[in-house]
C-alpha cells in the first residue's frame, strides 16, 4: 500500500505592499484553469517588480513543478530559501519536485529540512509519512501521521493517511477510529462521504462501530461512552446507509445531543 504525497494548495496572501495585486489572484486562477504556462510568465512579471514576495515565489514554485517543469522549480526554491525565505510550503513542493523526478532521498531531506523551521507543519509531517508509507516503513509512517493530525486535527488528510497505515498494519479498530476523524474533519460532503463509506467498510454494522471505537483506545471517543451508538450511526448515515439515516431520524434526542458534544469539544466542528 502506498500513501500518494500531497501538497496541500494554500491560497496565499494576496497582499503585495499595502493594496492587493490582482494579478496574483489571477495567476491563481490561470493555474486552476491549466493554463500554467501564462500563469508562471505572470508570476515571473509580478516578482520582477516585487523580489522575493513570499506569496508570488510560492506560487510560481508550485506552477512550475505542476507544470512538470521540476529541474528549473528546485533551482528556483533553492535560490530563494538560500535568499532567506523560509516559508515551510517552499519546502513541501520542493519534497514534492524531488519525489516527481524519483528521488526519494533528496525529497526526504526536502522535508526533514522543512520540518526544521516548522516542526508542527502538517503538511510537511504528511508528506514524511508518505514517504514512509510509500516504503512500507510503517511504524515511522504512523508516527510522522500522528503527529500531522495532532499538528491540525481539523483536516481530514493526516487521519484518513494514519487510517491507511492502521490498515497495512492490521490494526482495524485504530484504522476506524482514525476514519472516524477524518469523517469529522473540515471536509467538502465527498471527501466526507468517502471516509465514512471507508468506515462501513471496515465496520460493518453501526453496532460494530461503536464497538470498535470504544476498543481503539482514542481518548476522544473514549471520553463520549454514551454518544457512541449515535455517532456511528450519524457516521454511516453520512455514509450513504439507508437503515442508519432512518435511525437518525428516529432518534433525534440522541443525534442531537452526540453533535452538541462534539461542537463543544471541537468548536470548529
Amino acid at each position: 500500500m502506498q500513501l500518494a504525497v500531497a501538497v496541500v494548495v494554500a491560497v496565499a496572501s494576496l497582499s503585495l505592499g499595502a493594496a492587493p495585486d490582482p494579478r496574483l489572484r489571477a495567476g491563481v486562477f490561470l493555474h486552476d484553469a491549466g493554463k500554467l504556462g501564462a500563469a508562471i510568465a505572470l508570476y515571473r512579471e509580478l516578482l520582477a517588480e516585487h523580489p522575493h514576495e513570499p506569496a508570488a515565489v510560492f506560487e510560481l514554485a508550485l506552477t512550475l513543478v505542476a507544470d512538470r517543469q521540476y529541474d528549473e522549480g528546485i533551482t528556483f526554491i533553492e535560490a530563494e530559501l538560500k535568499n532567506g525565505a523560509q516559508s515551510p510550503r517552499l519546502y513541501a513542493v520542493l519534497a514534492r519536485a524531488h519525489a516527481a523526478k524519483s528521488q526519494p532521498e533528496l525529497s526526504l531531506a526536502a522535508l526533514e529540512r522543512g520540518l526544521k523551521v516548522a516542526p508542527d507543519n502538517a503538511e510537511l509531517l504528511y508528506g514524511l509519512g508518505a514517504h514512509h508509507g510509500a516504503r512500507e516503513d510503517w511504524p515511522r509512517a504512523i508516527d510522522a501521521l500522528t503527529a500531522c493530525a495532532r499538528a491540525d486535527p481539523e483536516s481530514p488528510s493526516g487521519w484518513a493517511g494514519l487510517a491507511r497505515a492502521y490498515e497495512a498494519t492490521n490494526e482495524p479498530a485504530r484504522a476506524v477510529a482514525a476514519q472516524t476523524h477524518a469523517v469529522l474533519a473540515r471536509s467538502p460532503p465527498p471527501r466526507v462521504k468517502a471516509s465514512a463509506q471507508r468506515v462501513r467498510e471496515l465496520a460493518s454494522t453501526p453496532s460494530q462501530l461503536a464497538r470498535m471505537l470504544k476498543e481503539s483506545g482514542d481518548p476522544f471517543f473514549g471520553d463520549a461512552p454514551e454518544h457512541l451508538v449515535a455517532l456511528a450511526h450519524d457516521v454511516f448515515r453520512a455514509g450513504g446507509d439507508a437503515a442508519a439515516e432512518l435511525w437518525c431520524a428516529e432518534h433525534p434526542r440522541e443525534v442531537d445531543a452526540w453533535r452538541a458534544w462534539v461542537k463543544q469539544r471541537v468548536p470548529a466542528r
